[in-house]
């Protein structure tokens, strides 16, 4: 996975031997948290929150500051890929290698889940609004809303493992393991 910063200098990385470390500008380390299990994702970071998951689902809200855990939510299947959070509506969306799209509050709640036909390996890309795009092994790309409702798909020849990234034209650009790179507009 990979590490994120803050406005400080601040680095928070997250990794397999069941740790996250929050290292200093400096390079020196200000804390490490020891966890059951180890992190395959990336942490976000929103508001002096670290949000991150476990390969096995334990999503933690925790306080960059202190170390302090102020939550946890077990969803109990494995995650692969990093969480992406809506700032505007204080959601965060962890995909799951067991076809799962789990929308959860930033108190740690369960809002909705979204089921795709096959693992998801990538981390989905948001619209201001909340409109989520996302690419599973399924060879699909999803376009969901924000309430969790399935707008369109499209689908690729072979798997999906990149993420998407959108433009400011939301136009949405993804790899796919059949070699080929797409560009797909806004209505599919």
């Amino acid at each position: 996975s990979h590490p994120v910063s803050d406005q400080s200098g601040n680095i928070y990385v997250a990794t397999l031997r069941n740790r996250i470390h929050c290292i200093g500008p400096k390079g020196k380390t200000r804390w490490t948290l020891h966890t059951q299990k180890g992190f395959r994702s990336a942490p976000v970071l929103f508001r002096n929150i670290l949000y991150v998951s476990d390969e096995k689902g334990m999503l933690y809200a925790i306080d960059k500051r202190d170390k302090k855990i102020h939550w946890t939510r077990d969803i109990n299947l494995p995650v692969f890929s990093s969480p992406v959070l809506h700032p505007a509506s204080g959601t965060i969306y962890l995909p799951t290698k067991n076809y799962f799209l789990y929308a959860i509050s930033i108190k740690g709640k369960i809002r909705w889940k979204f089921k795709t036909r096959g693992v998801i390996l990538s981390s989905p890309a948001l619209t201001p609004d909340g409109t989520i795009y996302l690419t599973s092994m399924d060879h699909h790309l999803y376009k969901i809303s924000p309430k969790g409702q399935l707008i369109w798909t499209y689908e690729s020849e072979r798997w999906n493992l990149s993420s998407p990234i959108i433009d400011q034209q939301e136009n949405i650009y993804f790899g796919s393991f059949d070699s080929h790179f797409y560009s797909i507009n806004k209505a599919g």
